[in-house]
């Protein structure tokens, strides 16, 4: 992510109060485009995360069996860039990504045995929409289309399970902050986790991410700017952002009440500047993970064993 305001953009919107529990995640971070201020950046990252360890209260909430993700797709997507999504999701739980992920667990007590993360993740029921509020949504229209669609029958009302909203390139999206200033998608964010009560009275948690190609600056790896693993720069980058959220509505469905530490942070927010190593394919694209059949360039996840950002490898 980039932006002339980079360093105090990211510094306010990660501290803001939340709006209805929104704690957006910056997921690859604000990215800046020279190598030396994202290098300075993501050590400055690292060294936050690695003097505070991540804690699990008893007896919250962990989507241990799993997760379904039912995806609404808003906006101009076609079928190319949907497979790209659903084969990183339906990829992910048998990923060596997802390595550091079961290494999480839910709890009761300090007496009774700890139930971890298993492996599967799963896309569920998709939905096509075709700009129902336009080109510009906000927090409120996100709620409202998840909330449309059960009521519809196009998605199923279940635990266990993640909404997703992902917007198209032409799509802007907006939050109205605790302290009551706007943050937005390609600014302050490039995706979040929240959830929110639907009108049976669940409470389930949701997650947006937008694809950023009209702001790749700021919401693609540099890395893949100019060619990207499965030729869609703004689709490629969102793949980080989606597993980001995707982990993180596993280990702390309901922010913020499991998995967290003392600054509010998840575990991908721990990670958000940690790619580690990554490999060049023939076309010249950056990747360091092979998921679901395809390579993908993504930020790495805390391991809350070892203290540190993980690819997965041990």
């Amino acid at each position: 992510m980039l932006a002339t305001t980079v360093f105090s953009a990211l510094l306010a919107a990660t501290a803001m109060a939340s709006p209805h529990g929104l704690k957006p995640s910056h997921d690859i971070g604000k990215i800046v485009d020279t190598t030396t201020r994202w290098t300075e950046k993501k050590k400055s990252s690292l060294r936050r995360a690695a003097v505070v360890p991540i804690r699990f209260p008893y007896g919250s909430k962990v989507l241990t069996n799993g997760v379904t993700v039912h995806y609404i797709y808003y906006g101009d997507w076609s079928g190319d860039q949907k497979s790209i999504i659903q084969d990183l999701t339906n990829g992910l739980g048998r990923s060596k990504w997802w390595n550091t992920e079961r290494k999480y667990y839910s709890q009761r007590s300090s007496t009774s045995r700890k139930v971890y993360v298993n492996g599967q993740v799963r896309v569920g029921s998709t939905v096509q929409d075709n700009y129902t509020f336009g080109r510009s949504l906000t927090g409120d229209n996100i709620a409202s289309l998840i909330q449309k669609y059960i009521d519809s029958g196009d998605l199923p009302e279940q635990d266990d399970a993640l909404y997703m909203i992902l917007s198209a390139h032409d799509v802007s999206e907006s939050q109205i902050g605790g302290d009551g200033n706007t943050y937005a998608f390609c600014r302050d964010y490039c995706g979040y986790h929240k959830q929110f009560t639907l009108s049976s009275g669940r409470e389930v948690p949701f997650a947006f991410a937008g694809n950023g190609d009209h702001c790749q600056d700021f919401c693609v790896h540099p890395q893949n700017r100019q060619v990207s693993p499965n030729n869609d720069t703004g689709v490629d980058g969102m793949a980080s952002i989606v597993i980001h959220e995707i982990a993180e509505a596993v280990t702390d469905p309901i922010y913020p009440t499991a998995w967290i530490d003392i600054n509010g942070q998840e575990n991908a927010d721990k990670c958000n500047f940690s790619f580690g190593f990554w490999k060049t394919d023939f076309k010249g694209a950056s990747y360091n993970q092979q998921i679901g059949g395809r390579n993908f360039l993504v930020q790495q996840n805390w391991n809350p064993n070892t203290n540190t950002c993980s690819d997965g490898t041990r």
